[in-house]
């Protein structure tokens, strides 16, 4: 017989409990919403940027950044290697008597980053004022909430800002980035380029984030007896009108400081951290004899001129690019473009075959399709190759073990273009860009002896090896699937359509 139950009938036979579904309405409307919202960020992105303001002619003589036959007040040299790079810097913070001042696109944790801030902390205890701008989509993927950021915040003497932290409620603040990076030390000497802030671009390292790169150092021989502004105008040594555009943008509305929360210098976590850097400062090199040290590391040249765009955080005008295509319509025998990554609207097309009509020869090098660390940038140029082809331009692509970063410009046989600016939309119409252009034949044989192991590295784009045939040759086929089907969907979102 079976169980009975307390009425004493058979009990029935237990049944499997259901497992609870979420039911497909509420599913439904939660795939909806999150469409909803993806329609919402994209259109609230893009639609305040649009239309694309109109390229124009450039409004400096080309003939200005050239010397006029007296001595220039600054001298300056190529730093290709990543050491090198970050060795300056520390030397530069032990040089330091009154500021140190230095904008950076990324700023991530790391082991060069820890000595750096070991540095730059010891500069602050002696009474330099350190101040440091970081883009705000760096900082709230990288550096919000950790305690390494947090510590260097804290330290007094040291002032850390954001430009542009973005809302991802408010999807018009996510666009405009900081892609300025330059170091400044009194008005001793800077440091201009393209290099982020963090082991990628400071050492020799197996972790995946190695990059290619290269800056300038530009000493300021002037600086004992200038005062903090001089008069002068374009004869004045650059670093003053650098000087004067971080100040500019340090105070500005668009900026707003690290937020740290109530931590400060003395928290047990803070001290814990401090205890950590200080194990990275026992071997920081050091610069006893400043000018002399710069004096021989730098050359001669006849003149240092910086060009910036503008720093607000809506739909910007293209300033840069303006006066860069300018001046490479002036070349009279060749015109050599590094940039990682090409994309061109409508305007810069016709601005590249300007610079070809003018008679020079015009040569784009950039990263291979399958060797850039970019995501975005590979399929666009997949499905825009032949276009930037045919504005008469020849194409050569980096195939080396690492991807190219370097922005550099060759102007006929003396003038350097070095800086942060990419041949790309967001460098002309989004982000805040600066270069500097260093004419003087000695250094750009320097620049282009540096940029010879990329040469090498190279192949010239032509019939039968273009982007579309190097793929079926070099890469699998999902992963060529996989360029051609984002590459489609980026091209909706192209910010000139």
């Amino acid at each position: 017989m079976g169980e009975f139950d307390r009425r004493g009938s058979e009990a029935a036979p237990r049944k499997r409990a259901k497992k609870k579904s979420v039911p497909r309405r509420i599913v439904g409307g939660a795939l909806l919403l999150l469409l909803v919202y993806l329609v919402y960020f994209i259109v609230g992105a893009i639609v305040p940027v649009l239309p694309l303001k109109k390229t124009a002619p450039g409004t400096r003589d080309p003939a200005s950044y050239r010397g006029d036959g007296s001595v220039w007040v600054e001298r300056a040299a190529v730093i290709e290697e990543n050491e090198d790079a970050f060795d300056w810097r520390l030397k530069l913070i032990d040089a330091a008597t009154e500021t140190v001042s230095f904008v950076t696109y990324q700023f991530r944790e790391g082991e060069s980053t820890t000595r750096l801030a070991a540095a730059l902390k010891a500069a602050a205890e002696r009474g330099v004022r350190v101040r440091i701008l970081v883009d705000g989509f760096n900082d709230v993927v990288r550096m919000e909430g950790r305690t390494f950021f947090k510590a260097v915040a804290s330290v007094p003497g040291i002032e850390m800002k954001i430009y542009n932290r973005p809302n991802i409620l408010a999807p018009w603040t996510c666009n405009a980035r900081l892609h300025d990076k330059y170091f400044i030390v009194d008005d001793l000497a800077y440091i201009i380029g393209g290099r982020n802030t963090h082991d990628g671009f400071f050492c020799e390292n197996d972790t995946g984030l190695r990059n290619y790169d290269r800056e300038a150092l530009i000493y300021n021989t002037s600086h004992v007896d200038a005062t903090p502004y001089p008069a002068g105008g374009e004869d004045a040594a650059s670093i003053y009108g650098l000087i004067a555009y971080f100040d500019e943008m340090w105070e500005s509305g668009d900026v707003e400081y690290f937020r740290t929360g109530r931590t400060k210098a003395t928290d047990k976590k803070m001290v814990a951290e401090y205890a950590r850097w200080a194990e990275f400062a026992l071997d920081l090199p050091t610069m006893p004899d400043p000018d002399a040290t710069l004096a021989a590391a730098t050359l001669a040249v006849d003149r240092v001129t910086l060009l910036t765009g503008e720093t607000g955080t809506k739909g910007k005008e293209p300033l840069v690019w303006n006066e860069l295509v300018t001046l490479c319509a002036s070349a009279k025998d060749r015109v050599l473009i590094q940039t990682p990554y090409i994309l061109f609207s409508r305007d810069m097309y016709r601005d590249v075959k300007t610079i070809v009509a003018s008679g020079a020869s015009v040569t784009m090098l950039t990263n291979s399709i399958l060797n850039t660390d970019n995501k975005f940038a590979p399929p666009d140029y997949l499905y825009h190759q032949d276009e930037i082809l045919e504005t008469g331009v020849s194409i050569l692509e980096f195939d080396g073990d690492y991807s190219t970063h370097a922005k550099t410009i060759l102007i006929d046989n003396d003038l350097v273009v070095i800086g942060s600016f990419n041949v790309d939309l967001r460098s002309t119409y989004l982000n805040t860009e600066i270069v500097a252009v260093i004419a003087g034949e000695d250094f750009q044989r320097q620049t282009e002896e540096c940029m010879s192991p990329v040469f090498a590295g190279s192949v010239l784009i032509g019939e039968g090896n273009t982007v579309g045939e190097r793929l079926k040759e070099d890469a699998g086929f999902f992963k060529r699937v996989g360029l051609y089907v984002f590459g489609a969907i980026l091209q909706l979102f192209r910010f000139e359509l």
